[in-house]
């Protein structure tokens, strides 16, 4: 039987590092990434068949300097990118967060503020405001390496240190998440966030205390601001819940929308035209054509309600049904953002809005098991 797994993280982790490979490498080299494509299936079938390493991957030393690893490089090259804004070049999204945190905690409205390649702060409040310990420090290079290694070592303590050392292994196998993680970018530590929300919310709304059934919604509302599409997450685990029953489901449903709103319905009134988080969702309107947008509407809808609703009460289905919710919605952002580049592969800066998806996708194809399971004790 065909495992399916490979070919998983083939199309999630190494189709978005397209853009890097064609962008980094000489021309002459670019008929060398079919191969590269090749061996990273077969190099993905094997790691996750071996039975020869099994000591190393629940080895704590192994786990520590892959930690490191990412936080080294982070440190390093980060400031090396960061310091390409002066030139004009380099990612915003860094700059979206430092400046709309800056702005936040001097009393301004953040979304007046612009980066500077004089765009507007796209990411929503609660997001900036989880991001301040970083952006108001001068130690932005240590945002996504914090999220990425909270998630592995929750990982460990929730599942397994084998698995949460292959999360790391398969994570690295991109170019895509070394480029999104050193320039800045929030989208690995908000594929993380997103991660955390759906195992957080099955453990609190399935089997834990009024307590931590309100700190996870809490949680969810926070993380799902990073951009206002995301929303969609609240009420798709919603409709997870269902299967547990309604009341659980609508209650988990008010708190979430509610907070959603809640938290950004004041800055929205301030001053709605410059409310970017808002406007940015009306933005990509056009990229994709008439007759690509009523498909990828028709499909979005089609696959998010049948999700909700046909989802089962498991942990490893959460995680499935949430991961192929961003399969879609970000395939057609991609594809819109690189039909608006005329197919370019290095202008592909919609490659990224795959970065949300690969911590679940890498933790999704470790374990063929049913439900997750402890098989290690620490």
């Amino acid at each position: 039987m065909l495992d399916w797994r490979p070919w998983l993280l083939l199309y999630a982790l190494q189709v978005p590092s397209l853009r890097a490979c064609v962008k980094y490498l000489p021309e002459s080299l670019h008929i060398l990434i079919p191969l590269y494509f090749a061996v990273a299936l077969f190099g993905y079938a094997w790691l996750l068949r071996t039975k020869l390493l099994e000591r190393l991957f629940t080895s704590r030393a192994l786990f520590a300097v892959l930690i490191a690893l990412h936080v080294a490089l982070n440190v390093f090259i980060y400031p090396e990118a960061d310091a390409l804004k002066y030139a004009g070049r380099g990612s915003p999204q860094d700059d979206a967060l430092i400046v709309g945190g800056e702005r936040l905690v001097e009393g301004l409205n953040p979304y007046e503020g612009e980066t500077f390649k004089n765009e507007w702060v796209s990411a929503g409040p609660a997001w900036i405001v989880l991001a301040l310990p970083f952006t108001l420090t001068g130690l932005f290079a240590l945002f996504t390496p914090t999220w990425f290694a909270l998630t592995a070592c929750l990982i460990g303590r929730w599942i397994s240190r084998r698995t949460a050392t292959l999360f790391l292994l398969l994570c690295f196998s991109a170019p895509v998440f070394w480029e999104l993680s050193v320039t800045g970018s929030d989208m690995i530590a908000m594929g993380c966030a997103f991660l955390l929300l759906v195992l957080w919310s099955y453990r609190a709304w399935t089997n834990g205390s009024a307590g931590a059934k309100l700190l996870s919604a809490l949680f969810a509302v926070s993380v799902t601001t990073s951009r206002v599409v995301f929303g969609y997450l609240q009420l798709l685990v919603g409709g997870f819940l269902l299967r547990t029953g309604a009341a659980r489901a609508v209650t988990f449903g008010v708190l979430t929308v509610g907070g959603f709103l809640l938290v950004q319905l004041p800055f929205y009134l301030r001053n709605p035209e410059r409310y970017f988080p808002l406007t940015r969702f009306f933005w990509a309107k056009g990229m994709l054509g008439p007759t690509l947008e009523i498909a990828a509407l028709v499909t979005t809808a089609a696959t998010l309600l049948y999700l909700a609703l046909k989802t089962a009460s498991s942990e490893r289905d959460w995680l499935r049904g949430a991961l192929l919710s961003l399969l879609v919605t970000m395939f057609w952002s991609a594809l819109g953002d690189l039909k608006m580049n005329s197919y370019s592969l290095a202008a592909w800066e919609g490659a990224n809005y795959f970065g949300p998806l690969l911590p679940a996708a890498a933790l999704f194809a470790i374990s063929p098991a049913a439900r997750f399971t402890r098989t290690e004790s620490h």
